[in-house]
């Protein structure tokens, strides 16, 4: 009986410990920040930045990221125009990314996955087209610097075809 008890005094002293109660902490707080706010803030700050960045706007659906696999996905993603008019959108994005980038110093991911994507060009009156508008400097945005573009490598996965894509293209311009 004494092995039994002893058993438990040393499982109580690990359980209640320092160590364990704090990575036990770390832990759940890294779960719950994971699985939910990680989530909120994307379809909280998406439209925000959008609007910010591009003076344009984004709406996003369900929004799901996985800590532990480091995969995140999003659902119903759309960007329009002021007037409503949509410029791309995407019924799921998961990307499946990989925590060997850490030691690699690329961004490493195992799966990209874009279904349904849409893309809807227009030539204004202008002769401009609406995509080109995207990348004008708008208030606020300075130059960018002269590194280079960050390293990305896609792992050795299945390929996968994507099997609904659809775009539009219009002229808005006057014909002589």
């Amino acid at each position: 009986m004494t092995t039994k008890s002893g058993l438990t005094a040393k499982l109580r002293r690990i359980f209640l410990g320092k160590a364990f109660i704090i990575t036990a902490g770390v832990l759940i707080l890294y779960t719950l920040g994971g699985f939910l706010l990680a989530p909120y803030l994307v379809r909280h700050y998406v439209p925000q930045i959008a609007q910010e960045l591009l003076q344009r706007d984004a709406h996003i659906g369900k929004v799901h990221f996985n800590p532990f696999l480091f995969t995140l996905e999003a659902n119903d993603f759309e960007l329009t125009e002021t007037d409503g008019t949509p410029i791309g959108a995407f019924k799921r994005l998961l990307v499946d990314f990989e925590l060997s980038s850490l030691f690699r110093w690329a961004w490493t991911f195992r799966q990209i996955t874009l279904d349904e994507p849409l893309v809807n060009l227009v030539i204004g009156t202008d002769g401009a087209l609406n995509l080109d508008k995207l990348t004008a400097k708008g208030p606020g945005q300075t130059e960018k610097s002269d590194s280079p573009p960050p390293r990305l490598l896609l792992g050795a996965s299945r390929s996968q075809a994507v099997p609904s894509t659809s775009s539009t293209a219009g002229n808005r311009r006057r014909q002589p």
